[in-house]
This record gives structure tokens, C-alpha cells and sequence, in this order.
């Protein structure tokens, strides 16, 4: 293997330590480039809980995930409704998925990705990045600029919530990967700033670019359910 090749494995900086207000808010645009369209997404993370909201020219949706109680929403502000998912759906659902992918997996192992350095070095929101090719089983599905872990500005302990999140709405939606959630963050050489999705050709299809990131604490209720809204059974 090609000595430059970095296997996707989390990197860590012993001397990092996060402060107590190291909550995660990040606003990240995606440009869809088939449609022409550009949707907005807001992430916000703290600790074990992560919400997301999304907005286009049609509704806004928002989804909140807590990986130490298992509880997964999502929600929809405009007809005041929402889907739930608790602890036990959420393992079995992991579960199915796992033993269906023995034999003959759907997606690419999370140890699979490769990280090729391209040595170009951009700015995006203020933040550092380097850019690399990723490989999966030898073929380059994105183009990425990561702020390494080794600028401590990010850490990739902070991630392992979203990681789950990104696999579990993969499996719910028939091993697509969403543009707006990298997959794998935590074991890779750091955070994308920017990530450019790639067809089979080798043609961009997708581009995420982080417009703003907030070091802050969140209020609780962000991560919980708004009331007055209907349960309604997950399609």
C-alpha cells in the first residue's frame, strides 16, 4: 500500500481538553448539482445528543437523536407532527441490519475508507483544512478538506453520536447515505469542512461546506420534543 494511503482510524490529542461549554453548533449548505438546489442545514451536538435541522424552499425538518437514552424524533414544525423511534426499535433495527450485512455487506466497511492527501491547504469558516481523495474498496467516492485532529479545534470524540446517527438513518433508508452527514467522522483524519460527493464517474454530485461554527452551551430543551405536537407511526 502506498505510504501516503492513511487507513480511516481515529486520531487523538492526549492534551486535548474540552471546555465546559464545548458544545457544537455548525450551519453546513448543501448543493445538490443534478436539481440545482441548495439546502441548509444546522447541526448542533453536546455530548451523547445531536439535532439537526434542515430547511429548503418547501419545509424545514428537524431531528433529534440521544445516543445515551436511545431516543430518536423526527419532526415536522409545519403540520406539527412527529415520528419516534425508542431504545428497542433503534437495537433492533442495528441488529437486523448487522446480521443481514454478515454475509454480504450493503455498505463498505467503516475500516475500509481510505484518506489519499492531496496537499492543498484552503480556509473555510476561519478553520484550517487539508484536502484528501477518499477511497472506498480503492475507488475515490469524495473529495474532502478535514481540519485534522491535530489542530485540536476539533476532537473526534465529539462526533460518535453523529456517527451512529448517520449509520441508523442509512439503514432506515435502504443503505443511501445522506449528503447533509458524513459518514465515519470519528475515524477519520478529522472533521470535513468541505466534502464533495462523487458519482461512479467521478463527478460531483453533492458539495457540503460548513458556512459557520459555534462554541456555546445549548439549552436543554433543544434536544427534547416541542409540545403540542401529534405522534404519528413512521412510514
Amino acid at each position: 500500500m502506498n505510504n501516503r494511503m492513511i487507513r480511516g482510524t481515529a486520531l487523538f490529542s492526549l492534551l486535548y481538553v474540552v471546555p465546559a461549554d464545548a458544545a457544537l453548533t455548525l450551519t453546513v449548505e448543501v448543493k445538490d448539482h443534478e436539481k440545482h438546489r441548495v439546502q441548509t442545514h444546522t447541526w448542533k451536538l453536546d455530548g451523547s445528543r445531536f439535532r439537526t435541522e434542515s430547511s429548503n424552499n418547501r419545509a424545514k425538518t428537524i431531528v433529534i437523536f440521544d445516543a445515551n437514552t436511545d431516543k430518536f424524533f423526527k419532526i415536522s414544525p409545519a403540520q406539527k407532527v412527529y415520528w419516534e423511534l425508542e431504545g428497542r426499535q433503534i437495537q433492533a433495527i442495528e441488529m437486523a441490519d448487522k446480521e443481514s450485512n454478515a454475509p454480504e455487506p450493503r455498505r463498505p466497511s467503516e475500516d475500509s475508507r481510505q484518506f489519499v492527501p492531496l496537499n492543498r491547504a484552503l480556509t473555510i469558516a476561519g478553520y484550517h483544512c487539508q484536502t484528501y481523495r477518499v477511497l472506498e474498496e480503492n475507488k475515490a467516492v469524495e473529495e474532502v478538506c478535514l481540519s485534522e485532529w491535530s489542530n485540536k479545534r476539533f476532537q473526534a470524540e465529539e462526533f460518535g453520536t453523529m456517527d451512529r446517527l448517520e449509520k441508523l438513518l442509512s439503514i432506515l433508508a435502504h443503505g443511501q447515505r445522506s449528503p447533509a452527514v458524513p459518514p465515519n467522522i470519528s475515524r477519520g483524519p478529522g472533521f470535513p469542512l468541505v466534502r464533495v460527493m462523487l458519482d461512479s464517474d467521478g463527478k460531483p454530485t453533492h458539495t457540503a461546506t460548513v458556512k459557520s461554527i459555534q462554541r456555546g452551551s445549548l439549552p436543554n430543551a433543544l434536544f427534547e420534543l416541542p409540545p403540542g405536537y401529534t405522534k404519528q407511526a413512521i412510514p
